[in-house]
């Protein structure tokens, strides 16, 4: 979340930003996908890590389905308690979020 939440807010980010640690080899926003999640689950259990892909599958595909809606959520609360800049934040992420999100779920 830090690589999302820090790189998606602008634009030159967006188009070619890089999460600072891949995942099974994918490092570009928006490209990580059932074949990342599969290197990284062969790799986790070589390292004797109880993490399989599906279980892997199903954590990113539960986060990509809640971040939206929670995302939306805290906007709403940061914007009924006056804080300054939540307007301009909120323009800059949650449409850029959300597609993050229905990408990562369209490649799992």
């Amino acid at each position: 979340m830090y690589d999302v939440a820090s790189g998606l807010a602008y634009d030159s980010l967006r188009r070619r930003g890089r999460l600072a640690m891949s995942i099974g080899g994918e490092n570009r926003f928006g490209r990580v996908g059932s074949g990342a999640l599969k290197h990284y689950a062969e790799a986790a259990q070589a390292a004797r890590a109880e993490l399989s892909y599906e279980v892997c599958r199903a954590g990113m595909a539960s986060l990509a389905q809640e971040i939206p809606a929670h995302l939306a959520e805290v906007f709403d609360e940061m914007s009924a308690a006056g804080i300054p800049g939540t307007d301009e934040l909120r323009g800059r992420l949650e449409g850029p979020i959300a597609e993050n999100c229905r990408q990562t779920l369209a490649l799992l």
